[in-house]
């Protein structure tokens, strides 16, 4: 709606392109960027989201990138409740859960 509005207001675009990959993507320039928005400002601005990124990825119409980023999120967030599970269920079974995550760790 915001997009819109600035479009139909001011001719301007608006991209949201949230970011994954933490303080070490963003000092290296190896972030993934997840753009929602408009294909031909996307293609304008793509020397600077380059800079800063590695993967970015056109998700569709505005929200699409903040869509997806809090999909990842959701990804993120089932992964620790898993291992939590992981260690607990290990523990309680008699095994080191150290030894499980070494063992799993790999594949």
């Amino acid at each position: 709606e915001i997009a819109t509005r600035l479009w139909e207001q001011r001719r301007a675009y608006a991209l949201d392109a949230p970011v994954s990959g933490g303080d070490v993507g963003a000092r290296n320039g190896t972030l993934t960027i997840m753009v929602g928005g408009d294909a031909s400002a996307l293609e304008r601005v793509m020397p600077v989201l380059l800079a800063m990124g590695k993967k970015i990825t056109h998700l569709g119409p505005p929200g699409a990138g903040q869509v997806c980023k809090a999909a990842n999120q959701i990804m993120v967030a089932a992964q620790m409740v898993a291992m939590g599970e992981m260690l607990v269920f290990s523990k309680k079974s008699g095994v080191d859960p150290a030894k499980v995550i070494e063992a799993v760790k790999g594949g």
